[in-house]
């Protein structure tokens, strides 16, 4: 015997239950029977009196009121995160959204907000190298054999060459054609290898 239901039937349990129960945080399917709390929460009427919902701008999707300003985007246009007060104390805060974010995640390359505004406006020192993926380096942090920018040009930049700092007293080159050997402080072509260094 299946009841007649004209609002909600819990799948498992067949309880008859409100339409206005549905996504309002609290399982009212009974034991082992969470059907009106799924996770993908969304009703279809949307009781925005009652202070429990909220609906988004772009898709007039009905969420639970607790679903407003948490850091998640829950609406496809990110109008549940939007209008937030939201206190950061000593962090970055998100231009559109309540997310607060440690500072040195701020102009790093990678967008941390839902809005990308930690990438936003971010210029670089003169001490500072710009990345290609956004973001900046310290100038000491280029050319050191380690990627430091997201898409690590910081390696492949033009400057990264060979440097001498010790003066070198001979250097042995294998090739099968003869070579012009550098003076100290010269760089060499970087189609060149130098197999071995006598110092």
């Amino acid at each position: 015997y299946v009841q007649q239901c004209n609002e909600f039937l819990c799948p498992r349990s067949q309880k008859c239950i409100p339409k206005t129960w549905i996504c309002d945080g609290s399982i009212d399917c009974g034991i082992d029977d969470d059907s009106d709390e799924a996770a993908d929460c969304k009703q279809e009427h949307c009781d925005l009196n009652s202070g429990r919902y909220f609906q988004c701008a772009d898709s007039q999707d009905c969420l639970p009121i607790t679903s407003k300003c948490d850091a998640h985007k829950d609406c496809l246009d990110g109008s549940d995160e939007r209008g937030c007060a939201c206190t950061c104390s000593k962090q970055f805060s998100c231009e559109t959204i309540c997310q607060c974010l440690d500072m040195s995640t701020v102009c790093d390359g990678i967008a941390d907000c839902i809005d990308k505004t930690d990438e936003k406006n971010c210029t670089c020192t003169s001490n500072e190298y710009t990345c290609l993926g956004g973001g900046c380096i310290n100038r000491t942090q280029l050319c050191n054999g380690m990627a430091n920018c997201p898409k690590g040009d910081d390696e492949t930049h033009p400057d990264c060459t060979i440097k001498t700092t010790t003066p070198i007293s001979s250097t042995i080159v294998t090739t099968p054609e003869p070579i012009l050997v550098p003076t100290v402080g010269e760089l060499l072509p970087t189609s060149v290898r130098i197999i071995h260094f006598i110092q």
